[in-house]
């Protein structure tokens, strides 16, 4: 089974960028809201927003988040789910390396 348009699919709609979040790069304030939420208690919380901080230039603390996350497999799918951010974010950081 051929899952190529799948998966281009997917790739487009993990990087396109939320609206109420580009909203909040405009206005300067992406870190505002977003950094302290990497202190949640829910893995599922602070997930999403390293997996946001990853696109808006915080990608250092955001990595952190995620690979923590990403090693316990006690948190199950927020695990999983942080895994496939990380592995995505590093497979673009690779082709963009590449491409320059």
């Amino acid at each position: 089974m051929d899952t190529g348009d799948e998966d281009t699919a997917a790739d487009e709609a993990s990087t396109a960028p939320d609206p109420l979040v580009a909203r909040w790069a405009e206005a300067a304030t992406v870190d505002d809201i977003l950094l302290p939420l990497l202190d949640d208690e829910s893995p599922y919380v602070r997930c999403t927003a390293a997996t946001y901080l990853l696109r808006y230039g915080m990608a250092e603390r955001a990595v952190a988040v995620l690979e923590e996350i990403a090693g316990d497999d006690a948190l199950g799918a927020a695990a999983s789910t942080a895994d496939t951010a990380l592995s995505s974010w590093k497979s673009r950081q690779e082709d963009y390396a590449e491409a320059t």
